[in-house]
């Protein structure tokens, strides 16, 4: 007999889920109990998962139609999730290697037409993370780039510096073109330059180039650090 959990409940076990499988059998005996949240932290946790665990990626490309009805769920519910539910959807899928090509690609523009037309306001580590996520998994959204980009430059000096990283990391891997929103990544790092790491100077320097960065106390020497360390 299942054992109906209260909400709170439900988010505490979906948080506590040890592996890809457990966390699809917790969501298909209690998927009618679902709500944006739990559909938000299914996906984040599954993203923890699975980014750096060969075994759940293997699990997760083996049983790729069991997870056909949860992508099902998620269309639906997009439209309700909040702005941090929304960025956090999308950071999972990314870091879960779930990527923009079908039968995914509806999930993705679903996620990125809910984010441009939302009505809350977007705090900078979610705009952040929006970009990585779109970024790593390879779906092309020119309009979302052009919103983050908008809604970045007018709050740029609330970014921490990983977040500023990820950013110049999100928009030349997209390859979007976006200048003006590194000149002013720039001139932020100039201004804060002992706040960021030498991996974090490294990244920099790769996306933004050279004559833009300043030089850095700790940086020794650059390095090509691996993408997949990116994120939120």
């Amino acid at each position: 007999r299942m054992v109906t959990l209260e909400p709170r409940q439900l988010t505490g076990e979906i948080t506590k889920a040890n592996s890809s499988a457990a966390l699809l059998a917790l969501w298909s005996e209690h998927r009618a109990d679902f709500n944006t949240l739990h559909i938000s932290a299914f996906w984040n946790r599954l993203g923890k998962l699975v980014r750096f665990s060969r075994a759940e990626q293997g699990w997760l490309r083996s049983n790729a139609e069991a997870m056909v009805p949860v992508r099902e769920q998620t269309l639906v519910m997009l439209p309700q999730l909040g702005a941090r539910s929304l960025c956090n959807t999308a950071h999972g899928l990314a870091s879960a290697r779930i990527h923009g090509r079908p039968p995914w690609s509806d999930v993705w523009e679903g996620i990125s037409k809910c984010a441009r037309e939302h009505e809350d306001v977007f705090q900078p580590q979610n705009l952040a993370n929006l970009a990585w996520a779109f970024a790593t998994c390879g779906y092309s959204s020119s309009p979302l780039f052009a919103m983050i980009e908008v809604e970045t430059r007018a709050r740029l000096h609330e970014f921490a510096p990983q977040g500023l990283t990820n950013l110049a990391w999100a928009y030349a891997t997209a390859g979007y073109s976006a200048r003006a929103l590194f000149d002013d990544i720039a001139n932020e790092v100039v201004v804060n330059v002992s706040k960021f790491n030498n991996t974090q100077v490294a990244i920099l320097l790769l996306q933004l180039g050279p004559r833009r960065c300043p030089p850095h106390p700790y940086c020794i020497k650059s390095h090509r650090p691996n993408p997949s360390f990116l994120g939120g």
